[in-house]
């Protein structure tokens, strides 16, 4: 094989897309109301920075590996940074063990927009992957992430979900769940002093909301009104549903959540931002209570979310009935250049970071 790595160029898109399909047997896993190539369009051509990091590797014209990633800001510490978020990567079967995977990504950090960063992040669930990266004493997030989960009908998820020992977690996790329940059921209450409303899109107010919210945060994806339009309100992105509390004409938080039907007989739902004003737990309960609520109408019988071990959000997750999947979750970050963040960072309490689904590319 005679390998070329370069960047994306225009044009090279259906080529890309029709990997991803490839490699992946479909992509992206999770239903669409848009053709594959445009949801990629979205993702890395029109983000609110329209900035990306696209490497690929052709082999006589014919694309046979590619590596994205896409840039957003990041508070962190006391100031907010330029980040990439590593997308997606693939390999042609046949093209594997050429090294191609170490030509791109070597060739990627030294583009000039990656150059320019301050810090590059990217999540997996992937055990080998975890175990290469503290090999390389990479830094991971600052506090334990844990992926959360809540089943209704065991029986129903264990018919649709060949898992061993079925019995025995069957009954673990209704143990633990009803044991969560009786724990926190005094400390979730919702007060009447909002209201919760559907959108369809954020309005000037959500920057208010930011504005107000921001200083708390050490460790934040900057959650502005075009960042949250694009990623959540466009079309091509997927469809998602969105809560949102008011009172007196403020925005007190938000949930958005998404229900994947890519398993047409199991769909799955996924919290993929929760966030309120600090303090206010009972916003946040109320809104997790009108999301479930909403998945419980559309028959959804899992729901998955994220979760600081440690943050105030995650007694409101175990008192709505959800807990730690036990499943690996990692976080792993690199700094490109200034790492004067890094020591605030890792202190940072539970309550200050802020990580979520939606922060990463997954769903």
């Amino acid at each position: 094989m005679d390998i070329k790595v370069r960047e994306y160029r225009p044009g090279d898109e259906k080529q890309i897309v029709d990997l991803l399909i490839e490699v992946f047997n479909g992509w992206p896993h999770f239903d669409l109301q848009c053709a594959p190539q445009d949801h990629w369009t979205w993702k890395y051509l029109d983000n609110p920075k329209k900035l990306n990091a696209i490497v690929v590797a052709e082999d006589g014209g014919r694309i046979v590996g590619c590596e994205h990633g896409y840039f957003l800001d990041i508070k962190i510490g006391n100031n907010t940074l330029l980040a990439h978020h590593g997308g997606d990567a693939a390999i042609d079967p046949e093209a594997q063990g050429e090294g191609i995977y170490s030509k791109i990504n070597k060739f990627r950090r030294m583009l000039p927009q990656m150059m320019r960063c301050d810090y590059s992040y990217w999540a997996t669930t992937n055990r080998k992957i975890i175990a290469h990266s503290r090999k390389e004493n990479l830094p991971s997030f600052p506090r334990e992430l844990l992926q959360v989960i809540k089943i209704n009908d065991l029986d129903l998820h264990f018919s649709k979900n060949r898992a061993e020992n079925r019995l025995i977690k069957k009954l673990g996790y209704t143990t633990l769940r009803n044991i969560n329940k009786i724990k926190l059921t005094k400390r979730t209450h919702e007060t009447g002093d909002h209201t919760i409303k559907t959108i369809d899109t954020f309005d000037d107010r959500i920057d208010a909301f930011w504005g107000s919210i921001h200083p708390h945060y050490k460790h934040i994806v900057v959650r502005n009104k075009e960042y949250l339009n694009w990623r959540y309100c466009d079309p091509r992105a997927g469809e998602y549903h969105i809560k949102q509390a008011e009172a007196d004409g403020d925005v007190l938080g938000y949930c958005v959540y998404r229900v994947n039907k890519h398993d047409s007989e199991y769909p799955r739902g996924y919290i993929m931002d929760l966030i309120t004003a600090p303090n206010r737990i009972d916003v946040t309960a109320s809104l997790l209570t009108s999301a479930l609520e909403h998945l419980d109408n559309l028959d959804v019988n899992i729901i998955y979310s994220w979760a600081v071990k440690g943050h105030p959000n995650m007694d409101i997750l175990t008192g709505h009935g959800f807990v730690d999947s036990k499943s690996p979750l990692n976080l792993s970050h690199r700094w490109v250049n200034d790492k004067s963040n890094e020591t605030e960072l890792m202190a940072s309490p539970p309550d200050q970071l802020h990580c979520q689904m939606g922060d990463v590319d997954w769903m």
